[in-house]
């Protein structure tokens, strides 16, 4: 039991020291790991599911990273490659979908409404590789939800976009996403996307029993009360499956047609593509971004919070009626 009890330590702190330098783990780490376990004769340690109590972040990540390189490993898991997603999230500007309409009609307190949000709402995470760090991989996460049961989710055009330059420190090279039990699903395919709005559909196989959905809104106003789940980061620790609420603050529009929203309800750099939903469940719109409103002294005015209203998203879908 004290040698059990010394490795699971000893791992925590060898994912902590990862984490808080390169918020990813390597294969150098992970290998060590198994080869301890293996060593020992123990049944492998995991812990990594959301419960009502308590979220293990660093558990979760090493179980999503383990899986999702076992598939960039296996030809048979249906992953794509990121630069295959790259191709069709330009090439691909609608899809031919309707979207369940069978909205959601009981309120929901706080605590209700997390549990029933957070079985839609997905990780996304990334898979990529150094030139000058051979045989490592290093995952990079976002925020993502489903809305069809047959794996079709929603992220933010800007989480999949990549730019390919020689100058990059990193190479993505495989995409999956994780639910709150701690299943991963490859990402197969990009469906859809609007780089004016932000939004990307995409496709992921691997499902057995269906996906648990945010049923869709046909539009957002302002002064509704809202909640979010995402996943922000900054260099020192993530926090999957953060819940904040708040309200709509206002809507706008531009000349090139671009659809947002302000929300008062806090997030940070990972919630990226994470749902925005009403009290009852139904969805309203997708985080994007967010930026510091400051006057001409550069001092802080107020942190705008944009997102993405589900009326930009339903421009994405073709719909037979």
């Amino acid at each position: 039991m004290k040698t059990k009890k010394l490795l699971i330590e000893l791992i925590r702190g060898l994912k902590h020291f990862e984490s808080t330098t390169n918020m990813v783990y390597t294969t150098k780490t992970l290998s060590l790991i198994y080869f301890l376990f293996f060593f020992f004769g123990m049944e492998f340690y995991s812990s990594a599911q959301i419960t009502e109590q308590a979220i293990n972040d660093s558990e979760l990540i090493y179980e999503f990273q383990l899986k999702l390189e076992e598939m960039y490993k296996n030809d048979k898991s249906g992953l794509a490659s990121f630069e295959l997603l790259n191709q069709q999230l330009s090439s691909r500007k609608s899809l031919q979908w309707k979207p369940d309409e069978v909205l959601l009609k009981q309120d929901l307190d706080g605590p209700a409404l997390y549990k029933q949000a957070a079985k839609a709402s997905l990780v996304f995470g990334k898979l990529a590789t150094r030139k000058d760090k051979p045989g490592k991989f290093y995952l990079f996460l976002a925020s993502s939800f489903a809305v069809g049961s047959d794996g079709i989710c929603i992220t933010n055009y800007h989480v999949i976009h990549e730019i390919p330059s020689s100058e990059n420190t990193y190479t993505f090279v495989a995409a999956a996403v994780m639910n709150y039990k701690g299943e991963v699903y490859p990402v197969t395919e990009v469906l859809a996307s609007s780089k004016k709005n932000d939004l990307a559909i995409f496709k992921v196989g691997g499902i057995d029993k269906g996906l648990d959905i945010f049923p869709l809104r046909r539009k957002v106003l302002v002064g509704e009360d809202i909640a979010t789940i995402s996943h922000p980061f900054n260099h020192l620790r993530v926090m999957l499956y953060n819940y904040t609420s708040g309200i709509v603050n206002r809507l706008s529009t531009s000349e090139k047609k671009e659809l947002r929203m302000n929300i008062s309800a806090e997030y940070a750099p990972g919630s990226s593509g994470g749902a925005i939903f009403d009290n009852r469940g139904n969805l309203v719109g997708v985080i994007s971004t967010l930026f510091l409103m400051q006057d001409s002294k550069k001092q802080t005015l107020m942190l705008v919070k944009e997102a993405i209203p589900v009326q930009a998203l339903w421009e994405l879908f073709q719909t037979e009626e």
